[in-house]
């Protein structure tokens, strides 16, 4: 890979809360309980408590990654950003095919304000521009701390991808306290 970045941002320096409080109401419980009928509220609550801190470990995981792709010095290679862009437009493209029934010329300024926040096709594209700049930076930032060859990295294999060091370092000082309304 010829992309490439200066003065890494140390991603341990982000700041995020290390113990934090999770609370089940017992109306959550009993809901869930007349959806799921073969469930205990043993199980509910369980199922609870992991969802939420999993959502809040993706939470303080893609602050990190904000935080780190702001604050380091990015050099993007352009033949580089221009195939991760192709990939990104075909992945997005038949992700709307798929879900909405939609081609992409098929969009109305509505479908581009729901799905992106944004109201022409040429922003949309440009949102994907930058959603593959992200890619780059993000296999260059995950395959560093997984100790990969940064020149050998191939955007189009999961190994690049694996931010298992990241989810690790979130969860190893996590204290996570529950309660559950009676």
């Amino acid at each position: 890979m010829k992309s490439y970045f200066k003065n890494l941002y140390k991603y341990q320096l982000v700041p995020f809360e290390k113990e934090i409080v999770l609370f089940c109401s017992r109306e959550y419980i009993n809901e869930a309980l007349e959806v799921r009928k073969d469930l205990t509220e043993d199980i509910v609550v369980k199922a609870y408590f992991a969802s939420e801190r999993d959502s809040y470990v993706e939470e303080v995981a893609n602050k990190i990654l904000e935080t780190v792709m702001e604050e380091t010095e990015w050099f993007i290679d352009e033949k580089e950003l221009d195939a991760a862009y192709q990939v990104e437009l075909e992945e997005t493209v038949t992700s709307i095919e798929e879900t909405e029934g939609l081609s992409f010329d098929e969009l109305t300024e509505e479908d581009c304000l729901d799905f992106w926040g944004v109201a022409t096709k040429e922003e949309v594209l440009e949102e994907i521009r930058l959603a593959a700049s992200f890619r780059i930076k993000y296999a260059l930032f995950c395959s560093y701390h997984n100790g990969l060859d940064l020149n050998a990295i191939d955007l189009f294999t999961p190994d690049a991808f694996n931010s298992e060091f990241l989810v690790n370092y979130i969860n190893k000082d996590l204290i996570v306290n529950t309660e559950v309304e009676l």
